[in-house]
């Protein structure tokens, strides 16, 4: 579990939660997805978490340019049209991903330095760097790492209490 730090407490002693907190207290993983892909409104804590990725920015920010460009072509540009689709089904994706980035971690148990680092760098936003953390191959050679380094703990006890 998260303990909280002073620039946790807001002025008026009211604790501001992270977004993992929130959704394990006040919402889920499955009902924030489920909400994102039918373009149902989702927790104003998870779309204010949302503004804090960069990617996310990113992407709206080319949706407002888009949608500008849209509305000031004087013609029907359906490839114009096409494009923000494939932005929105982006943004979409991207949020959907970012659910379930959150999920693994509320169903993971935090046991190494690693992932409390990528647990960290997902609370504050940086999605992509939690996910480089997180790569499977990285993982399993630490739990490679951690084998071997158990094998040489048990090797050195048995000669030692000989």
């Amino acid at each position: 579990m998260t303990s909280l730090k002073i620039n946790d407490l807001k002025s008026d002693d009211n604790v501001d939660i992270s977004i993992l907190q929130f959704l394990k207290l006040h919402s889920s993983p499955a009902i924030e997805i489920n909400n994102i892909k039918a373009n149902r409104d989702i927790s104003v804590k998870v779309d204010q978490f949302f503004h804090t990725i960069r990617h996310y920015q990113e992407l709206q920010s080319k949706i407002i340019k888009q949608e500008e460009a849209i509305t000031d072509s004087k013609n029907n540009d359906n490839e114009a049209k096409q494009y923000l689709n494939e932005l929105y089904e982006l943004l979409k994706k991207l949020k959907v991903d970012v659910i379930l980035l959150a999920d693994i971690f509320l169903n993971l148990s935090i046991t190494s330095i690693r992932l409390e680092k990528a647990r960290t760098l997902f609370e504050q936003g940086y999605i992509e760097e939690a996910n480089n953390i997180l790569d499977e191959t990285d993982l399993s050679n630490d739990q490679e790492n951690l084998l071997i380094a158990a094998d040489y703990l048990e090797y050195k006890k048995r000669h030692l209490t000989n």
